[in-house]
């Protein structure tokens, strides 16, 4: 969930410590440590908020480290066990076989759903942490004209998925 609606990489993901969840947004340390502020919707605050204090009882005796992520053993999550269960996930609710499914896919859906909903490619280009706009262009690619002129009010991906 967190991944879809911040866009952040998998690795950014894996490696995010309790301080960098702040109200409302989350500090990034990206590529080459470089810091940058990712918005928190109100749908992934709820859930984080949940989480945590799951993880705070479970692993109140456990805990072997500080990342926020951990899987039941208390160890932090890999790239590899994410994309598992991405995949497993994708199964489970009957996404075509031949789709490809794995957190880069959720990066590239959150770029090309935030151009939907309106994002000037600049921001979003500082959201993905890019360090140069071409990159981000890339994400347009495979957009149609029509998905590109429209715009939505809101840029949120899950408030106006859920709407």
């Amino acid at each position: 969930m967190l991944l879809f609606d911040t866009g952040i990489r998998v690795a950014e993901l894996i490696n995010m410590m309790p301080e960098q969840i702040q109200d409302g947004y989350f500090i990034i340390h990206g590529k080459g440590r470089k810091e940058r502020v990712v918005p928190q919707g109100a749908l992934v605050g709820k859930w984080l908020i949940k989480y945590l204090a799951v993880r705070k009882e479970y692993f109140e005796y456990k805990f072997s480290a500080n990342n926020v992520f951990l899987s039941k053993t208390g160890k932090p999550l890999t790239e590899e066990g994410i994309s598992k269960f991405l995949r497993k996930a994708a199964k489970a609710v009957n996404v075509n076989p031949h789709v490809r499914v794995s957190p880069h896919t959720l990066r590239h859906t959150f770029a090309q759903q935030q151009l939907k909903n309106g994002i000037d490619l600049y921001s979003l280009s500082r959201l993905l942490g890019h360090t140069n706009i071409s990159v981000t262009q890339r994400y347009l690619n495979s957009m149609e004209d029509a998905q590109i002129l429209s715009t939505a009010v809101k840029t949120g991906v899950l408030t106006n998925l859920v709407r």
